[in-house]
């Protein structure tokens, strides 16, 4: 009578039934969360504009370029510990310098900081801004003359703002008060990282 009964028990009554169905059916939810959450939270590396993108990085190359013909260099010193926390660039190798400069502060991985610094003359070859954030990483630079300073039609604002740009890395992870990053020109399409010390 046990093994009739046994024999007649409903499928869905059994074990092993459940178990094989469980273990697809695991994999398949799982592969549904995570399209729902690469849909609603995309990397902010990915970029669907490549074309525009590899246009702007043949730019960047002449920019690069034209800066090893000048001869330019900069070096740039961040204060982050006082309350005036600032950052002072002392740039050479040009006979005219502009009136104000753009640093690039990039996060090597969220772009969500990233952030850009104007600069101000306060002598030739000498700029200074004021630092309203407190950095704890590491961030690629990149220095170039700004365009609020320039006039006349809009390619001649492209040739004078766009014509050279400084590379560098400076890394705040050590908690230094003090980071000093050397910037030079670079020809490849990702800033190359220079000399960078930081100082208690």
């Amino acid at each position: 009578m046990t093994q009739l009964a046994s024999q007649s028990a409903k499928w869905y009554r059994q074990f092993w039934p459940w178990f094989l169905i469980v273990l697809p059916l695991s994999v398949v939810i799982a592969g549904f969360c995570t399209l729902y959450i690469a849909l609603q939270h995309p990397h902010s590396m990915v970029d669907d504009q490549y074309y525009q993108q590899g246009l702007a990085i043949n730019q960047s190359l002449d920019q690069d370029r034209h800066a090893t013909e000048l001869g330019i260099s900069a070096e740039v010193l961040f204060t982050v510990s006082s309350s005036a926390a600032q950052v002072l660039v002392r740039l050479s190798g040009l006979a005219d310098y502009p009136q104000a400069l753009s640093l690039q502060l990039l996060h090597p991985v969220s772009q969500a900081r990233d952030q850009t610094l104007t600069l101000k003359a306060t002598a030739p070859g000498h700029y200074s801004a004021r630092l309203n954030d407190h950095y704890q990483h590491g961030y690629y630079l990149r220095l170039m003359p700004a365009a609020l300073e320039t006039s006349g039609t809009p390619a001649e604002k492209t040739a004078a703002t766009n014509n050279w740009r400084l590379n560098g890395r400076v890394d705040f992870s050590g908690g230094a008060d003090i980071a000093v990053s050397l910037l030079s020109a670079s020809t490849s399409p990702t800033p190359t990282p220079t000399t960078t010390t930081t100082a208690k």
